[in-house]
């Protein structure tokens, strides 16, 4: 009888502690952001921001590469989080550091197909496995670092999905 109970006490309790998680699960909200190859703006859910750039596939590496400053400008906007994610450029070496939270941190080198993760040196890659490179566009004073979007994503834990028919890739966030 006393075992039974406890069991009854134990499967009452396991019941009631799901009930929040199934509600927190139903509150999560994702926001989708997505850029079209050759198309001078940027998606972030349904409203179409304008770029003065375009998102284009690398001869090179086949890679879809974005340029990062809207990049940045989607990621801020896709968590409304005010700004909070920062890059810095260091036209030295035509590099640019993105610091996308308090743990990860993400160095771009134009030309170079590594990528630095928190201090490490990771190769960067295509949806095929082959290596993708950051890429440096514009003249003098102009220039422009795009980089493959799939190696940012593989940075930050998200996937990136590609839509062959729209030729564009995307992701989403959670907010």
């Amino acid at each position: 009888m006393v075992k039974q109970m406890c069991v009854r006490m134990i499967c009452i309790i396991l019941l009631l502690a799901s009930f929040p998680a199934l509600t927190y699960a139903n509150d999560v909200k994702t926001v989708k952001v997505s850029f079209p190859i050759g198309k001078p703006y940027y998606m972030v859910g349904d409203t179409r921001y304008q770029m003065d750039a375009e998102a284009y596939i690398s001869t090179v590496s086949k890679s879809t590469m974005v340029p990062v400053r809207y990049l940045m400008d989607a990621l801020n906007t896709a968590w409304n989080n005010g700004g909070s994610i920062t890059s810095e450029w260091d036209g030295g070496t035509n590099s640019i550091t993105i610091h996308l939270n308090a743990f990860t941190t993400v160095q771009f080198t134009g030309g170079d197909s590594h990528m630095i993760v928190n201090g490490v040196s990771v190769q960067m890659a295509n949806a095929d496995g082959q290596p993708a490179v950051a890429e440096i566009s514009g003249g003098a004073g102009h220039e422009r670092m795009y980089i493959p979007l799939r190696a940012l994503g593989a940075a930050a834990g998200v996937p990136i999905d590609w839509d062959a028919k729209t030729r564009t890739a995307m992701f989403s966030l959670y907010q």
